[in-house]
Formats: C-alpha cells, structure tokens, sequence
C-alpha cells in the first residue's frame, strides 16, 4: 500500500473571485466509472506509473491508491506524472527499519518540490498546479521493500488537465 502526500500552499493562480463566497457549497468530484473513461484508458498499479503518464485515481481515497485508471494525455485527465525516485535518505538500505511517515513524506515533498519547476516551468509557489507524491507506507516498506516515490501533479482549482502540463509555464 503506498500513502499519498497533498502540498499545499498558496497559489497566485487565475481563479473566480468568487469562488469561496459565503454560501457557496463545497463540491466532492469522485472518479468517473470505467465505462465512461476514454478510449485507451486501462486500470494500472500504482507502482506500474511512469514519467508522463497521464491517470485518474479508481477511489476518492487516494491516501492509499494502489491501481489507477492509466489515461492517454490527449484525454481530459486529472493527474500527470512528473518525476519517479527512489528515496536515498540514510536508512534507505534494503534490511533497514522504516524511517517513519514523517522522514519519508518530507523526502517526497522536497525531491516533488524541487523536480517541479524543471517539468512544469514555474515555481510550486507560483503555479496553477498542486503537487502531490505517492511514496511506500511502512508495510510497503517492510514486505515489498519499496523505496519508490512518484511526484505527479494536478489541477489547484479541480480542473481536467488535457494534454501534458511538461513546459506550461502555469
């Protein structure tokens, strides 16, 4: 089971004023049934993303995804990943104890951090998009031995994404 990691921040994005006026209702989008995804899509593990892949999560529970719906970019799509890792902190080592949630997500959230603006074009700070990272709980860890960390993005404001966001500059 990976755990997935939300950075937040403010954004100077483009957003409707009026978005958050009182009495607004917050809205919950969950992912659309596989009938009704594209054609091309397919189900896919989580481990099995690579750099570019486009997908949509199969569960509004993305804390613990462990397959997603693989979308071609082409298609509207509400993730996009841009950088795969290995975590390299000291106790990384096969055979070594989990580090603990906390030194594994900060390690995610600097290595997403710091690949973003490379991929997209703009700082984190200063983007449209949220940056968001799949990395191994602590089971993970102990039984499957994964140390993979996948950084992939999404819309701040909940929009479809079409195409590849590498080069926006939003």
């Amino acid at each position: 089971m990976l755990v997935m990691l939300a950075l937040v921040t403010a954004c100077s994005g483009s957003a409707d004023e009026d978005a958050d006026a009182p009495g607004d209702e917050p809205t919950t989008t969950t992912t659309a049934p596989p009938e009704t995804l594209p054609e091309g899509a397919r189900q896919l593990a989580v481990d099995d993303l690579d750099t570019g892949d486009c997908f949509n999560l199969t569960t509004p529970d993305a804390g613990n995804a462990e397959m997603v719906f693989s979308i071609p970019c082409e298609a509207p799509h509400d993730n996009e990943v841009f950088e795969q890792t290995v975590y390299q902190g000291e106790d990384a080592a096969q055979g070594e104890p989990y580090p603990g949630d906390v030194e594994v997500k900060d390690y995610a959230e600097g290595v997403c951090i710091e690949a973003f603006e490379d991929f997209v074009g703009v700082p984190w700070t200063k983007s449209d998009f949220d940056a968001q990272a799949f990395y191994p709980s602590q089971e993970d860890w102990d039984v499957a031995g994964n140390r993979d960390i996948t950084c992939f993005l999404n819309s701040f404001y909940g929009e479809k994404l079409t195409g590849t966001m590498q080069g926006a500059g939003e």
